[in-house]
């Protein structure tokens, strides 16, 4: 069962601690939707399968397009669909590339 508390600023943290894994915590404005969550998150612990993406979200995002040139691009055949997503890829390398996952997608302010 996770553990509940209401934070001085109104919010709703649930933490979840299982022996073995390290705990999983989130902060929510509305406490149904956090009861939710944890019901969610410890089903998915009891049946093997949760996944916890944490650590992705503090990969750069240039090391992200890497991996998928590597994967995906370079087994592609030659061609214009090729080349029009190595091209894409760049522009977000370049753009992008030396900021985390979690800024690109939104999960906290750019460092700018």
């Amino acid at each position: 069962m996770a553990t509940y508390r209401k934070r001085a600023n109104g919010k709703h943290q649930f933490i979840i601690r299982r022996k073995g894994q390290p705990n999983i915590s989130k902060t929510f404005e509305k406490k149904a939707v956090g009861q939710r969550w944890a019901n969610e998150i410890e089903s998915q612990i009891d049946q093997g399968k949760y996944q916890d993406f944490s650590d992705g979200r503090k990969e750069l995002f240039g090391d992200m397009c890497d991996r998928y040139r590597q994967q995906i691009i370079d087994p592609m055949e030659k061609g214009p669909s090729r080349t029009a997503d190595e091209s894409r890829l760049a522009t977000l390398k370049e753009h992008f590339g030396k900021m985390t996952a979690e800024v690109v997608a939104g999960g906290v302010d750019p460092p700018f």
